[in-house]
């Protein structure tokens, strides 16, 4: 069993190329990844190899969003904060299918 603790960051751009005007938007959020796993090696140390399961679990998303408007009333400047913040809110399976490492 084990735990894993960071901060989840994302960031995407978009260009309108008709008017050359740019949209960043950049996700953060503290994520927190329990998981379980079997580890097989040598007895008395040495070589070893593994598998784990686990699930990656973002807490308080937060959406910072560029836009050339800075008009942050926009309805659609609205949306995609919010649509940013349950994107960086969902969850997600993990599974290390190969681990490989040295036991001294």
């Amino acid at each position: 069993m084990g735990l894993g603790v960071g901060q989840l960051t994302m960031t995407s751009s978009a260009t309108d190329l008709a008017t050359s005007l740019t949209v960043k938007v950049e996700i953060t959020a503290l994520t927190i990844t329990p998981n379980i796993g079997w580890m097989w090696g040598l007895d008395g140390g040495g070589l070893f190899w593994g598998v784990d399961f686990g699930f990656q679990s973002p807490q308080g998303a937060k959406t910072t969003l560029t836009d050339p408007f800075n008009d942050e009333t926009r309805q659609e400047y609205i949306d995609a904060v919010k649509q940013g913040n349950d994107l960086g809110s969902t969850g997600f399976p993990t599974f290390t299918m190969l681990r490989l490492g040295y036991l001294f």
